[in-house]
């Protein structure tokens, strides 16, 4: 297994494991805003197993394996995203999500598109 697909798998794994247990919080936790914590749960989840699976999808590429370290590590960047929805809801400060959200989930939705040019191609 290449660098790319290993490095996303185990960040993606993590991130799953972390996050999980934040669905135990949300049973009978009370955040300010609980409404973002559960969707920024939610996101990070889905983005966790969409990375799983851009990882697996990038073998498929014929690109070189230092564009596909590059694209996992920008992939994993995108978790910042449904972060920040969860950070905003637990202070209840949600001034800054403008910008993470077209940013975090943009790239998630960027990075898609680039991985289907590349299949489409090869």
């Amino acid at each position: 297994m290449k660098f790319a697909q290993k490095y996303l798998i185990i960040v993606s794994s993590l991130v799953l494991a972390i996050f999980s247990s934040l669905g135990f919080y949300l049973v009978r936790g009370n955040p300010p805003i609980k409404n973002l914590v559960v969707s920024g749960h939610a996101h990070m989840l889905e983005f966790a197993f969409g990375a799983i699976l851009f990882a697996l999808a990038l073998n498929i590429t014929k690109i070189s394996d230092r564009t596909q370290k590059w694209l996992a590590i920008w992939m994993s960047l995108t978790f910042f995203g449904p972060g920040a929805l969860i950070y905003a809801g637990m202070t209840g400060n949600t001034g800054f999500l403008s910008v993470t959200g077209a940013l975090f989930e943009g790239s998630f939705v960027v990075l898609w598109l680039i991985l289907a040019y590349f299949v489409a191609r090869d």
